[in-house]
């Protein structure tokens, strides 16, 4: 955006002066969000901390390696074995493997006091194909590749808060709610459609050299460096991380689409 906001046009100083301010401005609010709650600016506990993804790696490494990489206070001291750790480990989710499991020490959300940042790149480094494929198949399930479908598409629950936030329409979104979970399964609403297709539009523009193609470009590299990002960093596979690249994939497809069409119109003219 600094280097062309406007392609084909000339780009005057101002243009880009105020270009480049209002991404700096937008970067910096989104990394104060990560830092500080709105819309009481109340410090956010663990801001800027990457250790429920790097639990969530220990797990799933040990779960595929057979072999503890938990630190003890992650099960308060108890001793673990790699089979209870197997089935405390689901992809879907950290906190899934915080739930009772019978005849196994329960596994409690932690940093150890610093230990899993200690042992995390340690575990990575020895046992790297176990972490691949862990990664792999939470982003399976992340993206609609699963069999049983799509992993928690949506979040229909305001909790009860002190500034009166609530759904406007209960019932309504209930029934969002109900269409959401019986629809979900099905092929074709699977988000990795999106990412399949949105290179293929814009390959196609450049194909024909659109006008457009290098700003469609741009915004698809936008669209994959997000999920990308989220493929090492994520503690769950909620749809609900990937809306904005699949927002932007969705809009690539449009404006492909309308784009092709207009030229398609023109050249019948």
């Amino acid at each position: 955006m600094i280097w062309r906001p406007f392609l084909g046009a000339p780009i005057p100083p101002r243009t880009r002066s105020l270009t480049t301010a209002c991404l700096v401005i937008a970067l910096a609010f989104a990394w104060a969000t990560t830092h500080w709650r709105l819309p009481d600016f109340k410090r956010l506990e663990n801001s800027g901390s990457f250790s429920g993804a790097q639990q969530f790696d220990l797990i799933g490494i040990s779960a595929c390696a057979d072999k503890v990489y938990l630190p003890p206070p992650t099960t308060n001291g108890w001793p673990i074995s790699p089979k209870q750790i197997r089935m405390a480990y689901d992809p879907r989710h950290l906190q899934f493997a915080f739930r009772p499991i019978p005849g196994a020490p329960r596994i409690i959300e932690t940093n150890a006091g610093g230990e899993m940042q200690q042992i995390w790149p340690l575990a990575v480094k020895a046992e790297f194909g176990c972490y691949l494929a862990h990664r792999t198949a939470v982003f399976i399930e992340q993206m609609g590749m699963a069999r049983d479908g799509i992993f928690y598409p949506s979040n229909l629950e305001i909790i009860a808060n002190p500034y009166g936030l609530a759904p406007a329409h209960p019932a309504a979104l209930g029934k969002l709610g109900a269409y959401l979970t019986v629809r979900q399964a099905e092929l074709w609403r699977r988000p990795f459609w999106l990412y399949l297709l949105a290179p293929i539009a814009v390959a196609v523009l450049w194909l024909r050299r659109s006008p457009v193609r290098l700003l469609l470009l741009a915004l698809l590299g936008g669209a994959f460096a997000y999920p990308a990002l989220l493929f090492v960093a994520a503690p769950a596979a909620d749809a609900r991380y990937i809306f904005p690249s699949s927002v932007l994939c969705a809009f690539i497809l449009a404006a492909a689409g309308a784009r092709l069409m207009d030229e398609r119109r023109r050249l019948g003219g």
